[in-house]
C-alpha cells in the first residue's frame, strides 16, 4: 500500500520529535544530580533500629547485629553475631539498592530471615536510613 507523501513526512517529522524527548528525558534523568542525603531524617528514623542495633562497639549487645560499618560489606559477615540461614544464604552487599530493598520489607527481600521489623513504607525515610547508614562506615 502505498501512502501519500504528506503522510509521510508527518510520520517521520513524529517518529524525530518522539526520539528527541526521548533522549532529552533520559539524558536529564541520567545527568540529575542524586537526591541530597539528609542525615538529620536518617539519624531521627535510626533511632526505630537502634532498638535492636547497636551503632557503635562500645554499647551493649543487642537483639540485632552491629550496623557499623555495614554498608559495603556482606550481608550476615559480622562474626559476633548468629544469622538466620536465610540471610547467609542470600550473599548480599549492603548499598543503596540491598539496603532499600530489604528495610522495605525485610521478610519479603530474603524469605527466612529472623529480623521480626515490618519495613519502612516511605521511600524518603529509607532513603535518609540508607544514607546515614553509609555515612557510618
Amino acid at each position: 500500500m502505498r501512502y501519500p507523501r504528506r503522510m509521510l513526512v508527518r510520520g517521520r517529522a513524529l517518529c524525530a520529535v518522539i526520539a528527541v524527548t526521548a533522549f532529552a528525558a533520559t539524558a536529564s534523568a541520567d545527568d540529575a544530580p542524586a537526591p541530597a542525603c539528609n542525615l538529620d531524617l536518617g539519624r531521627q528514623i535510626y533511632a526505630l533500629c537502634s532498638a535492636c542495633h547497636a551503632l557503635n562497639a562500645t554499647e551493649p549487645p543487642r537483639e540485632g547485629p552491629l550496623l557499623r560499618g555495614a554498608y559495603g560489606r556482606r550481608a550476615g559477615a559480622d562474626p559476633k553475631f548468629k544469622y538466620s540461614p536465610a540471610l547467609l544464604a542470600s550473599n548480599l552487599v549492603w548499598d543503596d539498592a540491598t539496603l532499600d530493598r530489604f528495610i522495605t520489607n525485610p521478610r519479603r527481600a530474603i524469605p527466612g530471615t529472623i529480623m521480626t521489623f515490618i519495613g519502612l513504607k516511605l521511600a524518603d525515610e529509607r532513603s535518609a536510613v540508607v544514607c546515614y547508614l553509609r555515612e557510618q562506615r
